[in-house]
């Protein structure tokens, strides 16, 4: 049978067991153990060492320390001097946590206003746990402390200490804490300013979350921190602030919202110099458009009779500069001045236009005549046979087939062109329109007219048609418009048209793949030309060379005659070299047009239709597949012609 512990040991002197001299306690979190002597003069430290061994307490022994309870015989010590074995406690992460500067009522009410310069929160680090160890040498795990994730917005200072971060707020603002589902520090200025800088509200609050009062003196800084330095209503400001004060005594405080703290001036735009015509049917009278009588005005054009008023020339007025609330100065284009030339009539001092001959109001452009007019009441046809005039004309009805009518002025004409032709020493207004295969009109000034359709027309001026033009040869040395404001349906289609500027069209050709060709610019022109000089320069060159011949010749070979031959062919020379500088001189003024009519442009408002081919000088762009609104243009850098759509 086996003996116990005590049994197997042997005893000392005074007949006592080692063992039963001294105990070790453990705690019950095995942190510590603890040595109790009974027979203080029986125990030794291999007894307790061997003990502590049976026992597996392994760490944290403390050898000096048992040495002195053992040597303290029957002192009375205390818990920690008895004290043997140590482990190491552990300690758990602490999670983050934000300590904010004012009472968190605010916050849940959002109103928590702040100063500039004031202490927002202060945002403690999560602390990582630290690993313990009992006296029996086990780990004892721990964990981390969690942390947020936090992000700081605008108007929030960030200042790093050694275990937080502190946030200072920068401007005067209402602290907003959340955003996208995430938690969130950010400090909204209480100032809105419109985005002209012509207008700032800002909702005034009394006093800050810290329980500061808000005064003047803060909002103007606050102002003149965001750049706004005009129009600053403090009037406003202070009964707003006296308000709020008012509003409730309970914290936190109400708001006086969206009060209007500065205000711009407002720019007076300039006023355009104006000229309107009045009849009098219509004493208000109408503006000109872009310095044109609507053509299809009934009557046009009107006799008048000395002393009546056919309208006004409004003078211009000059804009007023404004100021924006940051003290940007903004800026007034100058007024359109309008350069009026008058016949027959003046202006007065109070801008109206008088006549002062009997006679009929021709208005072209800017230009208002009052003078003879020869009027054909019905149509030019047998009647009244070919017209050949040196005043204007004003033809009521139709220019029939194999007709001609002529004039050194303006020409009107009510109905239509039909096979016929117009000259005029100015501009040509047919409220009707133009048909016919041998129709011709010839300006060199504007067109105005309804329609085209078979015709031909040469205009070195504008030609404005108010409808469509079809299977027709139309040519202008400026700008062709095609389609204005009442035509619902306006389109090229077919035969061919130049225009050297500017071309403006609702639909280029048709959807039957007519084919219609468009020429802007006048290149093809100036480069037959540039042929032709190149042509001449290589012919002068060929005779230039022949001349070197016969002085190679004389000089190697001098006859009786060579002195007189080499002076006449020193002349020749001469007079060949100031032809080629003379032609050099001329191509490179052709070549300087040609890179003016680069800037050629076609503009189409709705659709361009296979069988299209556009050029701009001597590049063409064939339209294969149907187009939507855009412009065509020259690509310089690659030298060919580009369609932009709109």
């Amino acid at each position: 049978m086996e003996k116990s512990d005590k049994d197997t040991r042997s005893k000392n002197a005074s007949g006592i067991h080692p063992a039963d001299a001294f105990d070790i306690v453990v705690s019950d979190d095995e942190q510590c153990a603890y040595l109790k002597i009974y027979h203080v003069d029986d125990v030794q430290i291999d007894s307790v060492l061997e003990c502590l061994r049976n026992k597996k307490i392994i760490f944290g022994v403390d050898k000096d320390k048992i040495k002195t309870i053992i040597s303290a015989k029957n002192s009375k010590l205390t818990e920690d001097e008895l004290c043997i074995a140590k482990g190491i406690t552990p300690v758990e992460g602490e999670d983050d946590d934000i300590f904010w500067g004012f009472s968190e009522r605010y916050l849940r009410k959002n109103c928590a206003v702040v100063l500039p310069d004031e202490l927002i929160a202060t945002y403690k680090h999560a602390t990582k746990g630290v690993q313990g160890k009992n006296i029996y040498g086990r780990t004892l795990t721990v964990s981390n402390g969690e942390k947020r994730r936090l992000h700081i917005g605008g108007g929030v200072r960030t200042v790093k200490t050694e275990n937080a971060e502190e946030y200072w707020s920068t401007n005067l603002g209402i602290i907003n804490t959340e955003k996208d589902h995430s938690e969130f520090i950010e400090v909204n200025s209480l100032l809105q300013v419109s985005a002209d800088d012509m207008k700032a509200v800002m909702d005034i609050y009394a006093e800050s979350a810290t329980e500061k009062i808000i005064d003047y003196e803060i909002i103007a800084n606050e102002l003149g921190n965001h750049g706004v330095v005009c129009g600053i209503d403090q009037d406003a400001i202070e009964a707003a602030l006296k308000k709020s004060a008012s509003l409730s005594s309970d914290k936190p405080v109400d708001c006086v919202k969206q009060v209007v703290v500065a205000s711009g001036i407002e720019a007076e735009p300039a006023k355009d110099a104006s000229l309107i015509i009045s009849r009098k049917e219509n004493v208000v009278g109408a503006e000109l458009s872009n310095g044109y009588i609507d053509f299809h005005e009934l009557g046009y054009p009107w006799n008048v009779s000395i002393g009546d008023r056919v309208g006004y020339l409004l003078s211009s007025r000059p804009g007023v500069e404004g100021t924006t609330i940051k003290g940007a100065a903004i800026k007034v284009g100058k007024p359109k001045e309008i350069n009026c030339k008058f016949d027959g009539l003046h202006k007065d001092d109070k801008g109206r236009l008088i006549a002062d001959e009997n006679g009929a109001l021709i208005i072209n452009g800017n230009n208002l005549s009052v003078i003879d007019l020869l009027t054909v009441n019905n149509d030019v046809a047998l009647k009244t046979g070919n017209i050949h005039s040196e005043i204007p004309v004003h033809v009521k009805g139709h220019v029939k087939a194999g007709f001609s009518l002529e004039s050194d002025k303006d020409v009107i004409i009510d109905r239509n062109v039909e096979d016929a032709e117009v000259r005029a020493g100015s501009d040509i207004v047919i409220k009707g329109g133009i048909r016919g295969m041998k129709s011709k009109i010839y300006s060199p000034s504007d067109v105005r007219v309804g329609f085209v359709e078979n015709a031909s027309i040469y205009v070195n001026g504008k030609l404005i048609v108010g409808g469509s033009i079809i299977n027709s040869v139309v040519a202008s040395n400026d700008t062709v418009i095609v389609g204005d404001k009442k035509t619902q349906h306006s389109m090229v289609v077919g035969g061919e048209l130049t225009a050297k500027n500017y071309l403006e069209a609702s639909e280029l050709g048709s959807d039957a793949y007519s084919k219609t060709i468009v020429k802007l610019g006048i290149a093809q022109e100036e480069r037959r030309q540039i042929i032709l000089i190149d042509k001449e320069v290589n012919e002068i060159q060929e005779k230039l060379e022949k001349v070197t011949q016969i002085e190679y010749r004389h000089k190697l070979t001098p006859v009786a005659d060579t002195k007189d031959v080499l002076f006449k062919l020193a002349i020749t020379r001469k007079a060949l070299l100031n032809q080629i500088d003379d032609l050099e001189s001329k191509r490179l003024e052709v070549l300087t047009r040609l890179k003016e009519t680069c800037n050629a442009k076609a503009v189409v408002k709705r659709c361009v239709y296979p069988g299209v081919v556009l050029f701009i000088n001597d590049r063409f762009y064939k339209v294969r597949n149907k187009l939507g609104a855009g412009s065509f243009i020259f690509d310089k850098d690659n030298d060919r012609v580009v369609f932009l759509p709109e």
